[in-house]
């Protein structure tokens, strides 16, 4: 009886771990302080070398408004929300800006998982099997987007597609691992995101706010929220567990 007692609670306890264990690797995917394969840590000090500064954003969207100039924002996530651009206010994005997110959620497809597509910075691998399936270029009257173009694509679908909206642009991927340190070896791919990063002509920013890093103006607002606002973001759950 004792045995099974202790087998019992062993199964238990391995249970809750794995279903309460902090998500912080997660969080930390796709960031530029990031040193792992799926990081951009790499990435980043890529562009520093090549004389191509990127700020780190560590705000909430919606201070994205109050910049003064018209800037390229990169967001690299993963199973991001396809057919949208719901993070972002969209007068931002009309009005001149650029939003390029790695990592929208898109259907398996029976591509191969592993495809190289020729580019002018070079070749490009790509590891997913994931594809828009809205292949055509042409306007969708049923669409926001004034237009929608295929940049990166092969028989089975869109891997790469850029969104058009009056005078913004929304370009979407549906691999988060474009650039990540994994692809160091993969000169094409670095110089890819280069490419689209660059090509606009606008200051470039990479969103490390979705990665759980804050600046200390963000921090010192919510630093200063009652005791009510911080009740309400108590993790009540593992409190009671």
């Amino acid at each position: 009886r004792w045995w099974i007692m202790g087998l019992i609670i062993l199964l238990v306890a391995s249970g809750l771990a794995f279903l309460f264990a902090p998500a912080g690797n997660n969080l930390k995917r796709g960031s530029t302080y990031s040193r792992s394969p799926d990081g951009y840590g790499a990435w980043y000090e890529f562009m520093r070398a090549q004389g191509h500064p990127v700020e780190r954003w560590q705000k909430p969207a919606d201070q994205l408004n109050k910049l003064d100039t018209k800037i390229t924002l990169l967001r690299v996530g993963s199973e991001l929300s396809a057919y949208g651009h719901g993070y972002v206010d969209p007068d931002w994005l009309t009005s001149g800006n650029v939003l390029i997110e790695l990592g929208i959620e898109t259907p398996v497809t029976g591509a191969p998982f592993t495809t190289l597509h020729p580019t002018e910075g070079g070749t490009v691998k790509i590891q997913t099997r994931r594809r828009f399936q809205d292949t055509t270029a042409s306007p969708n009257p049923n669409s926001e987007f004034d237009e929608i173009n295929p940049l990166l694509q092969d028989d089975y679908g869109v891997i790469l597609r850029q969104k058009k909206v009056e005078n913004g642009q929304h370009i979407e991927a549906n691999t988060p691992h474009l650039a990540a340190n994994a692809y160091q070896s993969e000169p094409g791919n670095f110089n890819y995101l280069k490419s689209l990063v660059i090509k606009p002509g606008l200051p470039i920013y990479v969103d490390e706010f979705i990665h759980g890093y804050k600046d200390e103006e963000t921090r010192q607002l919510e630093g200063n929220r009652n005791w009510i606002d911080y009740l309400s973001r108590t993790p009540w759950r593992a409190v009671l567990i």
